[in-house]
């Protein structure tokens, strides 16, 4: 580590506030603490953005399904196409 230091004045900086950091516990429970709500956050965006998704998909098989019963097609090959259950078509 010293040797990348002594070639870049950034990684330099950051090998200090490593060791200082590393010396004082409290702030490196505090630096803990804050890397830890970060990988709350972004977890809980990712999580939000999978279940969106799947709210946006069932919400278009529901209406495709709409579209095709409205037309007369055979509950069982709108849930053949959507894959929604007989029941799920049926409550449409």
């Amino acid at each position: 580590m010293e040797e990348i230091a002594k070639d870049n004045k950034a990684m330099g900086n950051v090998i200090v506030t490593l060791r200082e950091m590393s010396a004082d516990e409290a702030e490196r429970r505090l630096a803990e603490a804050r890397e830890k709500e970060e990988r709350d956050r972004r977890g809980a965006y990712i999580t939000g953005i999978i279940e969106g998704e799947a709210r946006g998909e069932a919400r278009a098989r529901q209406e495709t399904a709409l579209r095709m019963k409205a037309s007369g097609y055979p509950v069982s090959e709108i849930s053949e196409i959507t894959g929604l259950t007989l029941s799920e078509v049926e409550n449409l």
